[in-house]
């Protein structure tokens, strides 16, 4: 198969206008040729004055306190208000979790497509991975290998992504217990610490890391995965990746054809296990161009994932799905 030309993007077009003021704390402006360029390591980018997407030192563990003034993702963002629209809660609600604005959502499928574009036509290993997945399903534009679920795909819409912290599939007595604890931090505004990305056969999706505040609102059932101990001489991944009761929060960005949103818990799930294990496990690692490290699982590339030299911390609201 002919190798597929890449694509260029300029993904913030329909977001921040020219006159915003997008540039590096040192002053410099940005090229918008990819969102990756607009995340150098060792800057955070700045939207006018007040409005930031923060790259942050994924290895220090103290995470910011969540009442430290965090800026926005874009200028102007509000927050998504509560469903119920009176603050109650409804009888059965599908989820609870940390919900973003729709122009958030915009800009992490655009950096999610660079990111994929970037290990795509950077590290073959991952080209094979991907083209092999694709032609394994139908799927004859790689590039769009990693469709949100059904729902999304034929209507069009932009997917709303989020961070699951209590599924409940619209059952009243989950929806009554963990409303009853958590239901007065509705509609709170919170910051989510994006660490990593990771790539199975089945699903793609960002990796989360739970400030302190956030631990508690997180459901024991999705955050079973404990870590062991690695060898001191294992740098990745860090404890930012790895902590017990936290690992498994996620946001899933896209699936393969025919498969549930839910997967990509379950394959982060194992991922994670693969980690504590990763000196009897065979991989690979391929520095990308922003500095980034993508690691392959197994020979023949079962699975990767990026782990970001700089977190990236988007704002959120913790509210329902019904």
């Amino acid at each position: 198969m002919p190798r597929k030309k890449k694509r260029n993007f300029n993904p913030y077009t329909p977001l921040v206008s020219p006159a915003s003021g997008l540039s590096t704390t040192d002053g410099r402006e940005l090229s918008p040729n990819s969102v990756l360029d607009n995340f150098p390591c060792g800057s955070s980018l700045e939207v006018d004055a007040s409005n930031t997407l923060e790259a942050c030192d994924q290895t220090q563990e103290n995470v910011t306190d969540e009442d430290e003034d965090v800026s926005a993702l874009l200028s102007n963002l509000s927050l998504v208000g509560d469903e119920s629209g009176d603050g109650s809660l409804p009888p059965a609600v599908l989820y609870f979790g940390w919900l973003f604005k729709s122009d958030v959502c915009a800009a992490l499928k655009e950096i999610s497509v660079a990111y994929i574009q970037q290990c795509y036509f950077g590290v073959s290993q991952f080209e094979r991975f991907l083209t092999t997945s694709s032609e394994k399903r139908g799927v004859r534009d790689h590039m769009d290998f990693y469709q949100y679920p059904a729902r999304s795909r034929k209507t069009r819409e932009l997917p709303d992504y989020h961070v699951t912290a209590k599924y409940c599939g619209r059952e009243k007595l989950p929806t009554q217990e963990y409303g009853k604890e958590f239901g007065h931090l509705l509609g709170t505004g919170s910051n989510v610490h994006i660490i990593g990305l990771f790539f199975t056969e089945k699903t793609f999706g960002f990796r989360v890391k739970l400030t302190p505040q956030q631990i508690p609102l997180f459901d024991e059932k999705d955050a079973s995965t404990k870590c062991r101990s690695k060898s001191s001489a294992q740098t990745i991944p860090s404890k930012s990746h790895c902590d017990d009761k936290i690992s498994r929060a996620h946001i899933t960005i896209g699936c393969a054809p025919n498969v549930k949103a839910y997967q990509a818990g379950e394959d982060l799930k194992d991922l994670i296990d693969l980690e504590t294990r990763v000196q009897s496990v065979f991989t690979a690692d391929y520095t990308l161009e922003n500095g980034d490290v993508l690691r392959q699982f197994g020979r023949f590339g079962d699975a990767f994932i990026v782990y970001l030299s700089k977190q990236f911390i988007v704002n959120a609201e913790f509210n329902f799905k019904t």
